[in-house]
């Protein structure tokens, strides 16, 4: 694949007009992942590309909005200028498309964080006694824009060196400190990095030494950001009230369609440590008039942080991770277990430029990079210059991928899925069965040794059966019928091929590598629908926070699926442990419907009813 040099967004403005992203406002729930909330991302229309492209005359009055999902922040910079969904320039940076330089200064201060105050964008700020409006209209006009943006939050800082002020939006700040990387900025609107790292075998040192135990999920070079999190109070303390606002706001508006609470979940964050740093950032400079016209001052409105040089809480970080993909020095050993490489997401390439990644709206991102697509941590953040990252060397591993796997299938005697998330029970021990490699005879599987949740679903599929005798209700299966008879019963459950990588919707069979998961498929015929009922486990936030939940899927028409397009679904859906874009399926509609440790049977049963007679 050619390297990836510039980012493309199909759904922004595409005519040839060029665009100002005048602000990132508002976060809602993303309906389509359910892992990754959404922005409201605002644009101007320029009259053309000069230099004046942040001045107030430069706009049409024409603006646009697009909502774009959470893992993309590391892609923008308010003021930064686009042109049929490319980037040509943002703060510090220039494409060599087009030479025209933002109208910015360069400037170098020295702050001290505890002396951080708060506004909006359409709020009041004091400055020796006077108040002023923090951004004049004419300095920094977004039209029709400010009315979403109106509650933006702003930082307002002074020098400790000079009689500078600095305006600063907090999602400047957030993509900053925050979003160094999608995996960052996820972990962060989660407040959970436990996919990520694990804290129980992490831990800060005398003398300045951590040591963090990474998950196979992490990269080395997000440890920098990680370490902080774990290890400075501060930074902890500044994520939590993040997320407890964004949580809080979101009850305190579930259900209201009001205007006046549409626009008010912002991002609202502060710098993750306290004390003197010295920042160098690309600003504006404005004038701002006091309310009482009596007091002219100018100030900064920072696009674009730099550098930063506050300390981190260790000297030397010191990394080992689970599942380590590096190769071992038992490389070369040829009894070494031979599997297929894992999946790898891709960005996708635009076909006619070999340096385009097309990036769509729906989507999480198919990679992992932020704006500068390598993001230097000791770059950005100089007080790493003078400290060390040493990773562990791996002395051994168990597997090796190739291309090329051997005819003779891997083999696995036994089945079992382990814990059961609502299970009191240590082990729901093993079925002593084999594979069916003919495809005729079907191999019989005892329900009471199935996994606790995957129990309480089949038991609900019955009681649905019993209470709506006139639906015909019966099991299907894909993938080309790979199934295992449940009990003497004609329910069976459906396998998912070898070639797939571990999938973590779905219920494991085995531990061994690329082994097949489980999944139970039933097909409900009422009088008007076909409906396809479907038990599945997936990852709310972290290791602690597995969930099941029973998902209905149907088509919009109303009509049978096919096993060709019931297998797409299950495929997308635990590769991604996610539902799939609407793009890629966008006629199928889903109904997911929670398990509950407290939910009795029937009553489970009576709310997938419910669910399914209203659609």
């Amino acid at each position: 694949m050619a390297k990836i040099t510039y980012v493309k967004f199909k759904k922004f403005p595409q005519n040839e007009s060029f665009w100002r992203l005048d602000w990132v406002s508002t976060v809602e729930r993303n309906e389509n992942i359910d892992s990754e909330p959404k922005v409201l991302v605002h644009f101007s229309e320029l009259t053309s590309y000069e230099g004046n492209a942040l001045h107030s005359k430069s706009r049409t009055g024409n603006t646009e909005k697009i909502w774009l999902g959470i893992g993309q922040f590391p892609l923008f910079r308010i003021g930064s200028i686009w042109h049929k969904g490319y980037c040509l320039n943002y703060p510090g940076y220039q494409s060599p498309r087009f030479p025209s330089q933002l109208p910015l200064k360069s400037i170098k201060v020295t702050i001290d964080t505890n002396t951080v105050r708060k506004t909006t964008f359409s709020g009041q700020i004091n400055i020796d006694n006077f108040v002023y409006k923090p951004i004049p209209k004419i300095y920094f006009d977004i039209g029709t824009n400010f009315k979403e943006c109106a509650k933006g939050q702003l930082i307002i800082i002074n020098s400790l060196t000079s009689d500078q002020t600095l305006i600063i939006p907090t999602f400047e700040l957030f993509r900053f400190y925050y979003s160094c990387s999608t995996k960052v900025t996820k972990a962060v609107f989660k407040n959970d990095f436990s996919q990520y790292i694990d804290k129980n075998d992490s831990s800060l040192k005398p003398y300045g030494e951590a040591f963090l135990n990474l998950k196979h999920k992490c990269d080395s070079n997000d440890a920098w950001f990680f370490s902080r999190w774990l290890f400075d109070p501060n930074c902890a303390k500044q994520i939590e009230n993040f997320h407890r606002k964004l949580i809080t706001n979101n009850i305190n508006n579930a259900g209201s369609f009001s205007q006046k609470n549409l626009y008010e979940n912002h991002i609202d964050i502060s710098f993750p440590f306290l004390g003197i740093t010295e920042l160098q950032a690309y600003a504006k400079p404005i004038q701002l008039t006091s309310l009482c016209n009596k007091q002219k001052k100018w100030v900064h409105l920072v696009l674009g942080i730099e550098s930063c040089s506050a300390p981190y809480p260790f000297d030397f970080l010191s990394i080992d991770r689970d599942l380590d993909p590096r190769k071992g020095d038992n490389s070369n050993d040829p009894s070494l277990i031979k599997v297929p490489p894992p999946h790898q997401k891709e960005a996708i390439v635009d076909e006619k430029s070999d340096d385009t990644a097309n990036v769509t709206n729906e989507e999480e991102p198919k990679f992992s990079i932020p704006l500068e697509f390598n993001i230097n941590y000791k770059d950005r953040f100089t007080a790493l210059k003078s400290k060390w990252l040493h990773e562990k060397p791996k002395q051994t591993q168990k597997y090796k991928t190739t291309s090329r796997i051997p005819v003779e299938k891997i083999p696995f005697e036994q089945f079992g899925t382990g814990d059961g998330t609502h299970s009191n029970e240590t082990n729901t021990g093993a079925l002593s069965i084999k594979e069916n490699e003919t495809g005729v005879e079907i191999e019989t599987i005892n329900s009471e040794e199935l996994e606790t949740d995957l129990i309480t679903f089949l038991k609900m599929v019955n009681l649905i059966r019993l209470k709506r005798k006139q639906w015909d209700i019966q099991s299907v299966s894909a993938f080309n019928g790979r199934i295992k008879r449940i009990d003497e019963s004609d329910d069976f459950l459906t396998f998912f091929p070898k070639i797939l990588p571990p999938c973590s919707s779905w219920h494991l069979i085995t531990q061994e590598p690329m082994t097949p998961r489980t999944i139970a498929i039933f097909e409900i015929k009422t009088l008007t629908c076909f409906f396809y009922l479907i038990e599945i486990e997936r990852k709310y936030g972290g290791d602690q926070k597995t969930g099941q939940s029973t998902l209905t899927i149907y088509n919009d028409t109303r009509i049978k699926l096919d096993e060709l397009e019931l297998s797409k679904f299950l495929k997308a859906t635990a590769i991604k442990n996610s539902w799939p874009s609407t793009s890629i399926m966008p006629e199928l509609r889903r109904i997911t419907t929670r398990h509950h440790k407290n939910r009795t049977i029937e009553k489970f049963a009576d709310i997938i009813i419910k669910k399914l007679e209203s659609s």
